[in-house]
């Protein structure tokens, strides 16, 4: 069962690109899959990569299902697993959702400690990280968040300059712009969903 003895370490990318992702759909709920790697002996996660899922499809359809299948083929591709999912909701809506719950169940069959992360837009200009982390085990209840980053104290930042860039990223750079998910890809093939490079190299140049 997963618990919270398991830490998190979420790297630049896997902070920033829930969050363009829901600057580029305001209208949208939308979801996404986090990649990274785990060391057994420490029970640490190292998430070192977000890819975009949906924002018009984000119930659990075929559609989701063939996403979330190319994402896990990818990640066997680069050596990583499938850790964790993101939920940006387009209205007030608090908590992981139904399709977000059943997502991270699906998620935790083959890795108990897979964890959502819930966008929440009331903190983005705190100067906090704007997320409830929620874990399979309980994905109705957010772990407690602590100081100084708002995030729970098993869940660290690799750079915790990404708080305030991230939003530069999109007020002033318009990086958000750029993101394409899976649905963009099933209405244009050329859409480059699972690796987004402009977005990555913008976000590795300003957070190296």
């Amino acid at each position: 069962m997963s618990d919270p003895s398991h830490s998190y370490t979420l790297s630049a990318h896997a902070y920033s690109l829930p969050l363009l992702h829901a600057a580029r759909y305001t209208s949208n709920t939308v979801l996404g899959i986090f990649l990274g790697t785990i060391d057994p002996s420490t029970r640490s996660i190292t998430v070192s990569s977000a890819i975009p899922l949906l924002h018009h499809y984000t119930s659990l359809s075929p559609v989701a299902e063939a996403g979330i299948s190319l994402i896990q083929a990818e990640a066997e591709r680069v050596g990583k697993k499938l850790v964790g999912l993101y939920v940006a909701h387009e209205g007030p809506t608090s908590g992981l959702g139904r399709v977000g719950e059943r997502i991270l169940e699906g998620l935790r069959e083959d890795f108990d400690g897979a964890f959502g992360l819930v966008v929440d837009e009331t903190r983005l200009s705190s100067g906090q990280a704007p997320y409830d982390v929620y874990l399979a085990s309980s994905p109705s209840k957010p772990l407690a968040s602590s100081e100084p980053t708002g995030l729970p104290s098993t869940v660290k930042l690799e750079n915790e300059g990404v708080v305030s860039g991230t939003l530069d990223l999109i007020r002033k750079d318009e990086v958000h712009k750029l993101v394409v998910d899976f649905d963009d890809h099933v209405e244009d093939s050329d859409a480059d969903w699972l690796d987004n490079a402009p977005v990555r190299d913008t976000i590795g140049r300003r957070f190296a």
